[in-house]
């Protein structure tokens, strides 16, 4: 049996994957933004309160999980909410509200429970994050960047704790048939996608959240999980065009970025890696 921690369990992807995980037999510790005592497919979950932009109270939430005593095996960062607009019509508070919630609020769980994941000497945190994060779209740039921050975070902090038996895995969300493009789960900026336009792809996406979390939880039960994984045919389908993108810039670019080095250049040796 293994020991969930997860944000956003009240519904979506959240609630799929604490649902998997409890059929797979594991134990569930999930949290809410607002007192609830149980939630329907759920009821074995230990349901905790909690608003990820309060750090005080993520810090006493983890204590408190693990005061219990049992090993904490996977951390999922779930919790979190989209912003569609233009960048020139959105908010300083609008920005600032997405990355609070979908960067800061999981770095707040992870510097949380680091020490506990270390001191027990292994452990797996999985972090949502969004396909365009890697591929972003018109009118998502500010969502984008914050999934991309937290994807950039997760590469780096899968090798800083390597050394200490502790996975880290960004799951590159694709378009998943959740209440995502809800007013429950998004905001929309002035001069962007009408409510109503958001409303006509609905029941469209293609990822389907309950299969989407019991992949989750297969894969969090593997011996080796990835660094970063696309969830989603159209996930996968957008870091393919990515890639090719990337290979084409840099095979018709190449002789110009190395003529960027030294005329003795670094490539005889070995670079400097930040």
């Amino acid at each position: 049996m293994k020991t969930w921690f997860i944000t956003g369990v009240s519904r979506g992807l959240g609630l799929e994957i604490a649902k998997a995980a409890i059929a797979a037999g594991d134990r569930v510790v999930g949290s809410v933004r607002r007192p609830i005592a149980s939630i329907p497919g759920i009821e074995a979950a230990r349901l905790v309160t909690l608003d990820v932009t309060d750090a005080a109270a993520t810090t006493r939430i983890v204590s408190d999980v693990m005061a219990e005593g049992q090993r904490l095996d996977i951390v999922v960062n779930n919790a979190g909410f989209g912003l569609l607009g233009p960048l020139e019509t959105t908010s300083d508070a609008d920005i600032a509200d997405v990355f609070d919630v979908n960067l800061f609020g999981p770095l707040r769980i992870m510097r949380s429970v680091i020490p506990h994941l270390r001191l027990q000497g292994g452990g797996h945190i999985i972090n949502i994050g969004s396909i365009g994060g890697l591929s972003s779209q018109a009118g998502s740039g500010v969502y984008a960047a914050a999934k991309a921050a937290l994807e950039a975070i997760s590469r780096s902090l899968d090798h800083e704790l390597a050394d200490a038996g502790v996975r880290v895995t960004l799951v590159a969300l694709g378009s998943t048939r959740t209440d995502f493009l809800t007013p429950a789960s998004v905001r929309l900026a002035d001069g962007g996608v009408s409510a109503e336009a958001l409303a006509a792809l609905r029941e469209q996406q293609p990822c389907s959240p309950e299969r989407a979390g019991a992949a989750i939880v297969t894969m969090a039960h593997s011996e080796d999980p990835p660094r970063h994984w696309p969830v989603g045919s159209d996930a996968v389908e957008r870091t393919e065009n990515v890639l090719a993108s990337i290979s084409r810039d840099l095979n018709a670019w190449r002789d110009l970025s190395l003529s960027a080095d030294f005329a003795t250049g670094l490539r005889q040796g070995k670079c400097t890696r930040l």
